[in-house]
């Protein structure tokens, strides 16, 4: 008997009917709910890694160059991986908001998310000169799929900010400011941390 990430109801049917087709399922089943690699990679790491390795750079590339900058980005992941796990840009775009005097973000929107935890946004947020980055994924509670917004530390620990009301952009911005003065007010609140 093979288990999978099926959910248990789902694997106890499959085990208990002993379908033919139970490794095949398993494998479809895992991959639905494993992020593309293409996605994933630039979200959760790439665009991470340049945020961090030179800030003030990305600030300087993003202004300079926008959305072409992340499309040749997401050209890049895409060139170190197989051809299948290739996915075009569609959909990727930036905006930049001012939300208050020295508080910046650089809003990526990402190609739609099928999968967790693929992100609806990337967001870079400078205050001064700390940058922080935040991301709103996709996830999925047993019921229906929905966003929570995380954090990647510059040392890659990933912060859980808890649910978002939704993946569009206004909602996705007032989330994610009442989550930001939520943590850097005094006696802030300390998000759950997950590696």
């Amino acid at each position: 008997m093979k288990i999978c990430w099926l959910p248990l109801a789902v694997s106890i049917l499959v085990a208990t009917l002993g379908l033919p087709q139970q490794e095949a399922l398993c494998d479809d089943a895992k991959r639905d709910l494993m992020a593309r690699p293409h996605h994933s990679l630039f979200a959760h790491k790439a665009f991470l890694k340049l945020l961090f390795d030179g800030p003030s750079k990305m600030t300087e590339v993003l202004v300079e160059r926008g959305e072409y900058a992340l499309v040749s980005l997401w050209t890049m992941v895409g060139d170190r991986l197989s051809p299948d796990d290739r996915m075009p840009s569609t959909g990727l775009a930036l905006s930049i908001h001012e939300l208050k005097p020295g508080l910046v973000v650089y809003l990526i929107t990402l190609p739609p998310p099928e999968r967790v935890p693929e992100a609806y946004f990337g967001a870079a947020v400078f205050s001064g000169d700390k940058v922080r980055y935040w991301i709103l994924e996709r996830t999925f509670d047993g019921l229906s799929p929905g966003p929570v917004l995380g954090e990647w530390i510059s040392d890659g620990s990933h912060l859980n900010h808890g649910r978002c009301s939704g993946p569009e952009k206004s909602a996705s911005l007032s989330c994610l400011v009442g989550a930001y003065e939520r943590i850097t007010a005094p006696n802030g609140a300390n998000p759950r941390q997950r590696r």
